[in-house]
């Protein structure tokens, strides 16, 4: 559920800027990346979407 949101929400931000978009667009991949770790059972790809999301706060950060 929270995927089809924050995709939804990457796609109307596509009338703001480039930093907004690619907010959502990290944040897509990493709850991508988080719900495949927990799926699989594979611990490399959880660890994957935790630095995805730290990546994703960085970029929030400086979005301001």
């Amino acid at each position: 559920m929270r995927l089809f949101l924050t995709f939804y929400g990457r796609i109307a931000a596509l009338r703001k800027s480039l930093v907004l978009i690619t907010v959502f667009g990290f944040l897509t991949l990493t709850f991508v990346a988080l719900a495949a770790g927990t799926f699989t059972g594979l611990v490399n790809v959880t660890k994957a979407g935790g630095v995805l999301g730290v990546l994703t706060a960085l970029i929030a950060y400086y979005t301001g």
